[in-house]
């Protein structure tokens, strides 16, 4: 406010004109200064934006073509590592994008779920899976449920079956980032995927019940039979491309929620992370530090690559819709008739079955004891 003082207590005073005066010239010197720091912070800002241009460009050249290099509309830079989670080339590759990139922030394709398996070493993941007996079969069905425990534990066995043949677990690459990322003191390290239970939740929420079974009699028939010269074939994107078409045929849910919802969301992270500018550290003269857009190291899975690449240009403003499960509708009436058709005639199937050994059972009895009431004289 003009003419007025703002005193220790809060209150308010009348200035004289000649304070005026003197807190006018004031002002504006406090102007032009702001003015000179905030023109020295937009040239440091765009120094180290030129300074990341000029370093993803060296790296660009030397980077593995399973690398995808993305822009965000601010300056920041994105580098897409797409992998196959049994490669042991595809762990280098990680190590060497971030060797190269120097990234202020790692994300990769896990959720809170998994992250244990970031800070456990490859002997000590196989000890750990090494349990998939009943009592981890009960234990997943207390607690989420019937259907989604039987699925999860179907899935850890065959992880543990292609480990075995592999001779590696599963999410090298993760650990070979995040153990690369901690050599960095200021390199952030975020979990950027859906977390798995409603990834599963809304697969099992989308597909019927005849879809149900379908999946479960491919899944449990399944031959892994894949060598390590094959997992480095998946790297392949035309390949992996028909295989996700073909997938897509039989299964359409199954790649709308484990591929396309799960690249949304990834992107809208990668999103998040490339608004949120580093700290520079401060410079002799300067009122406040400089900022500078991130560079940011994104691992996934190679499938999710072409995905997020679409999506990340892309305005997406929320993702509530597919973070949460759907509340599957009110059976129909058929359905509901079929389900007591089914009980009821198990029931009855039961009782006639126990009725054929029970009925002439009671009848004998019966008899028996009608015969004991007759005189012996008429035997």
């Amino acid at each position: 406010k003009k003419g007025v003082i703002e005193t220790m207590d809060g209150s308010t005073a009348p200035r004289s004109t000649a304070a005026s005066s003197a807190a006018s010239s004031s002002t504006v010197d406090e102007v032009s200064s702001d003015a000179r720091s905030a023109a020295a912070n937009d040239a440091v800002a765009a120094a180290a934006t030129a300074e990341n241009g000029v370093r993803g460009e060296a790296c660009e050249a030397d980077l593995p073509k399973t690398v995808t290099l993305l822009r965000h509309s601010n300056g920041a830079q994105v580098y897409l590592v797409g992998t196959a989670h049994y490669s042991e080339q595809s762990c280098d590759d990680v190590v060497k994008t971030i060797q190269h990139a120097q990234p202020d922030v790692l994300m990769v394709e896990i959720c809170e779920s998994r992250s244990v398996m970031l800070q456990l070493s490859e002997e000590e993941m196989a000890e750990a899976n090494s349990g998939a007996s009943l009592d981890v079969l009960v234990r997943l069905v207390q607690q989420r449920g019937a259907v989604m425990g039987c699925f999860q534990y179907i899935l850890a066995l065959m992880t543990n079956q292609l480990a075995g043949r592999l001779g590696r677990m599963p999410g090298g690459e993760f650990r070979a980032g995040y153990l690369e990322a901690k050599k960095n003191p200021s390199c952030r390290i975020c979990l950027g995927d859906r977390p798995l239970q409603v990834t599963l939740a809304r697969l099992l929420a989308k597909l019927s019940f005849f879809q149900k079974l379908r999946l479960f009699s491919h899944i449990v028939h399944a031959e892994l039979t894949v060598t390590p010269e094959e997992v480095e074939e998946f790297k392949n994107k035309d390949l992996l491309e028909q295989l996700l078409a073909d997938l897509g045929k039989n299964f359409p849910t199954l790649v709308e929620v484990l591929v396309d919802e799960r690249d949304r969301y990834m992107a809208h992270q990668l999103q998040y992370l490339c608004r949120h500018k580093v700290e520079l550290p401060r410079q002799p003269g300067q009122p406040a530090p400089g900022v500078r857009p991130p560079v940011v190291v994104s691992v996934v899975g190679i499938g999710h690559v072409k995905g997020i690449s679409q999506y990340f240009p892309q305005n997406i403003p929320n993702i509530t819709e597919i973070s949460i499960v759907p509340v599957p509708p009110p059976p129909s009436r058929t359905w509901v008739y079929f389900k007591r058709g089914v009980f009821y005639g198990v029931v009855f199937f039961g009782l006639y079955r126990l009725g054929r050994r029970v009925v002439p059972a009671i009848a004998v009895d019966w008899a028996a004891s009608q015969m004991s009431r007759v005189p012996r004289r008429f035997i």
